[in-house]
C-alpha cells in the first residue's frame, strides 16, 4: 500500500507547491492521483475479498452466465491500457453461446485480474490470446501472454499472496493479490487451475465443468 500512497502524497504536495498555476501540469498531475488513489482502492477491495474467502464469510451468488459474454466484458474494459502499450488483444471461442452455472461478478473478477495480469507482462506492440476450448468434461479458458518464462519452481508460488515472481520482468501495476484472487474464487467453485510457462510465453488457465 505504500507505493500508491507515497505517489499520491507526492502529487499531491507538487500540486500545491509547484504545479498549481500551471493548468497543463496540474492536470497531469492530478490525472496520476486520482489513478493511483483508484489503484489504493482496488488494493484494499482485493484485501477484503480475499480475506472474506480465506475467513469463509465469501458467500458465493451461482447463476446462469454465458461465459463468452463475460470474457468479451471483461476484454473490451482492459483494451484501452493495453492500446498504451501498443498491446493487441485476439479471442478465439468454439461457440458464443456458453451457459455456465457461476457467481458472474466473482467471475468475471477471475478475468479481469487474469488479463490485468497478461498486460503486465506482456512486451510493447504483441499479442495476448485468449482461447476458450470445448474440453473433455466442459470448457477451458486459457489466456496467453508472450514475456519471459516463468521459473517451473516457482510456477505454484505465483498464487501466493504478495509474490510478484512474473512481476520481476513486467509493469509492476498489479497489486500483489491479484492472482491469489483468482485461485481462491476459482477454488470456492470448485474449478481446476493452473499456469504453464514456455520459452518465450506464459498461460494461464481454468476449466469449468457442464
Amino acid at each position: 500500500l505504500s507505493a500508491p500512497l507515497s505517489l499520491i502524497l507526492g502529487y499531491s504536495e507538487m500540486v500545491r507547491d509547484i504545479t498549481g498555476d500551471d493548468p497543463e501540469r496540474r492536470s497531469k498531475n492530478i490525472d496520476t492521483i486520482i489513478s493511483e488513489t483508484s489503484r489504493l482502492s482496488q488494493m484494499v477491495d482485493d484485501i477484503m475479498d480475499y480475506s472474506k474467502f480465506r475467513s469463509g464469510y465469501g458467500a458465493l451468488n451461482i447463476t446462469a452466465s454465458n461465459l463468452y459474454k463475460l470474457i468479451t466484458t471483461e476484454v473490451d474494459s482492459i483494451r484501452y491500457s493495453a492500446a498504451e502499450y501498443g498491446i493487441n488483444i485476439e479471442l478465439s471461442s468454439f461457440s458464443k453461446d456458453i451457459e455456465i452455472h457461476v457467481d458472474p461478478l466473482k467471475m468475471s473478477q477471475v478475468i479481469r485480474n487474469l488479463l490485468n495480469n497478461a498486460v503486465n507482462h506482456t512486451p510493447d506492440g504483441e499479442t495476448i490470446s485468449i482461447c476458450i476450448v470445448r474440453d473433455t468434461d466442459g470448457v477451458r479458458v486459457n489466456i496467453r501472454n508472450p514475456g519471459k518464462p516463468i521459473p517451473e519452481d516457482e510456477l505454484e508460488l505465483i498464487w501466493e499472496r504478495y509474490q510478484r515472481v512474473q512481476h520481476q520482468g513486467g509493469r509492476r501495476e498489479g497489486t500483489g493479490i491479484g492472482l491469489s484472487i483468482v485461485s481462491t474464487i476459482l477454488e470456492a467453485h470448485g474449478f481446476a487451475y493452473g499456469a504453464e510457462s514456455g520459452l518465450h510465453d506464459n498461460t494461464f488457465w481454468f476449466n469449468i465443468p457442464l
